[in-house]
């Protein structure tokens, strides 16, 4: 006899498939599993309201009418009924959603519901594989020579039993699902996440897991965003301003976004970045500012990450409005932290030709000690930032969400770390202002001197270049038996008077000028550290900048000259 587990859906249901919908208000799989015998009660009830339990009942009175063995009954009647309360779960998680669609503006509803649509979404992909697999179900044998056994392994199409193993998971998730939108959806606000936590103390695994997946992942955004707005990811960083700083050089008004998409993605994939989760990169985007005349690329270039429901509910537009000014801040931090290198770079690889220059030697030595005072301050800005500002802030906030069941303390978490951030890295308040202002003229002041070198450097390369074309003119001069300098050519151990005049005063006046600028502000911010009487935080930043009292006794210096 054919094993009751075996019975093809066919047997019951003749001529259908499994459909995602119909018109009985039975979901999903339910609702095409009791098709065969919803048609015979609606015809004999004159209704199109049939309850799953009905089914059940005409279920069973048609296996008890094709006299099929008692046990082989009651295994497809408990099969049967283990697969029809799969629409009833998931009628409920649906429901569940429309009542989000109907309060669209309460956003922890709208999260819970999000994760719930996921869910939906999931099943629906099921349903349409169990489609395709009953396309693929062939015609059993018809000669009468075939035997019951043979007939039974010529159809490969859904049993019972099959079905259910493909459905057993989605029947546990939908049944989690169905429990929670009954208890959760008369919540509000952080209540909602706590009674949603309170079912992770559970011993099973499956359990754990599942509820896990549908509280907010907030930490996994917290990283990324850390990482890649908060310039985290070092080795990314440095690839990407290696990569995208020729074009930011050129006016803003020049850029076009998909040639800096395509640099974002070299640089992630030429860096530790690249094994970072996909779903986390996707995030990850470049935003170009509003152009305002004069500007270069390095004034509107910008990284976003987007966020998306149910996260926008702690990542608020304005929290992301605070995390780009934080990028901002930063990215020009270590504009300027590269530009150094890369000068300081060139000037030591190039210096060693320049010594036979003697009227830029004192130049070079002067360039060498203001870079050094740079460095040092760049250097130690960013130790204050990362480490005393951000990394401290961190711990805070891991240490507390570790802790934290409630949704609104993590969204209150979240802003007490932004407004911390800001706070310290003096992007936010009246008096940090001040301090804001003079830490971009710094900037300014340091990028200035470091392009003026750049020509400084490029000046003595042309000197050097010239004077050793001079020497090979005189080689070839000698060779021919004649002088090797004549009247018409130009001083070789010395510059012309006229590079002098056109270019070198030039170049020296601005450093000058720039290098003046730099101490004078560095002078100006250590003062008004020193009015941060109370601020442990600045005091300390204040005795990094200034540790051997250096801008200090010129300050003295200068002081006392004036007096005098």
């Amino acid at each position: 006899m054919l094993d009751a587990g075996e019975l093809v859906l066919s047997d019951l249901v003749p001529g259908r498939s499994i459909t995602a919908a119909s018109e009985n208000d039975l979901l999903g799989l339910v609702e095409s599993l009791t098709h065969g015998c919803i048609e015979v009660l609606q015809s004999q009830q004159n209704t199109s309201a049939v309850d799953e339990g009905t089914v059940l009942d005409a279920l069973q009175r048609k296996l008890m009418r094709n006299k099929r063995d008692a046990s082989d009954s009651i295994k497809i009647y408990n099969l049967y009924q283990r697969l029809c309360s799969q629409g009833g779960y998931t009628k409920e998680s649906l429901n569940a959603t429309k009542f989000g669609v109907k309060n669209p503006t309460l956003a922890w509803l709208d999260s819970f519901c999000s994760s719930i649509q996921s869910e939906l979404t999931e099943y629906y992909k099921l349903i349409a594989v169990l489609e395709a697999q009953t396309s693929k179900e062939e015609a059993p044998a018809t000669s009468s020579q075939a035997t019951l056994t043979e007939m039974s392994a010529s159809k490969k199409g859904l049993t019972l039993k099959r079905v259910l193993v493909w459905v057993q998971d989605v029947l546990q998730r939908f049944r989690l699902l169905s429990v929670l939108a009954e208890a959760c959806l008369a919540e509000r606000g952080g209540g909602l996440v706590s009674l949603i936590y309170s079912y992770t103390n559970h011993g099973d695994p499956f359990i754990q897991s599942f509820i896990n997946s549908m509280l907010i992942e907030l930490m996994e955004h917290l990283s990324a965003l850390k990482r890649y707005l908060l310039l985290g990811q070092g080795d990314f960083m440095q690839n990407l301003m290696t990569l995208i700083g020729p074009y930011l050089d050129k006016p803003g008004s020049s850029l076009f976004r998909h040639h800096l998409t395509e640099t974002l993605e070299s640089a992630v994939l030429s860096s530790n970045a690249q094994y970072d989760d996909p779903e986390i990169l996707s995030r990850l985007d470049v935003r170009l500012l509003e152009v305002s005349p004069g500007e270069t690329g390095w004034e509107v270039f910008t990284l976003d990450y987007h966020v998306d429901s149910p996260m926008n509910t702690i990542f608020t537009p304005s929290a992301m409005s605070q995390y780009l000014t934080l990028f901002n801040f930063l990215w020009r931090l270590k504009r300027v932290e590269y530009t150094l290198s890369a000068t300081w770079r060139r000037m030591v690889t190039s210096g060693r030709k320049f010594g036979q220059i003697i009227e830029i030697t004192s130049d070079l030595q002067q360039a060498r000690l203001t870079m050094n005072e740079m460095i040092h301050f760049i250097y130690q800005l960013q130790y204050y930032y990362l480490f005393e500002v951000l990394e401290c802030s961190w711990e805070e906030l891991t240490t507390f969400l570790k802790k934290c069941i409630d949704l609104d303390s993590m969204i209150d978490a979240h802003a007490r770390y932004l407004r911390d951030i800001t706070t310290k890295g003096f992007l936010q308040g009246q008096k940090n202002q001040i301090l804001s202002e003079k830490l971009k003229r710094i900037f300014q002041a340091t990028l200035h001197y470091a392009s003026c070198i750049d020509k400084l450097i490029t000046f003595a390369i042309s000197e050097v270049s010239r004077r050793e074309e001079l020497q090979r003119t005189i080689e070839r001069r000698k060779a021919k038996g004649t002088w090797g300098l004549t009247a018409q050519d130009e001083n070789m151990d010395r510059i012309p008077e006229r590079f002098i005049e056109e270019a070198l005063n030039k170049i020296r006046s601005r450093l000058d000028n720039h290098g003046r600028k730099f101490r004078n502000e560095v002078q100006s911010l250590l003062g008004i550290l020193a009015s941060y009487q109370d601020d442990d935080l600045m005091r300390s930043l204040s005795t990094r900048l200034d540790y051997n009292e250096f801008y200090r006794q010129k300050a003295t210096a200068v002081s006392t000259f004036s007096m005098t």
